[in-house]
């Protein structure tokens, strides 16, 4: 019997972004916003804490500019993993007209 794997998404298709979704945004001067709210790095992990208590979906999309660096992402990754979230996605900014 011949053994059937299940075949990866397309690369194209994009995550669907919920209305209720925790998004965490990093502009190129490394400004943060969390759902369109300017926030600091400071005060991120203690809101993303509190808002991953109450909810029984821990979902986190990180979206940047696909010009920061590695190291930039990597700490937002690092925050969202102390702060509670189970399953992290990163999306890449659309450009700006």
């Amino acid at each position: 019997h011949p053994v059937r794997v299940p075949q990866p998404a397309p690369a194209t298709q994009p995550k669907e972004v919920k209305p209720d979704s925790v998004i965490v945004d990093m502009g190129l001067d490394r400004s943060l916003r969390l759902n369109d709210q300017p926030i600091t790095l400071g005060e991120l992990e203690k809101t993303l804490t509190e808002v991953f208590r109450r909810r029984a979906v821990k979902n986190l999309f990180i979206r940047g500019d696909g010009a920061l660096s590695y190291g930039d992402v990597f700490v937002l990754l690092d925050v969202a993993r102390r702060s509670g979230a189970s399953d992290i996605a990163l999306l890449e900014q659309k450009k700006r007209e």
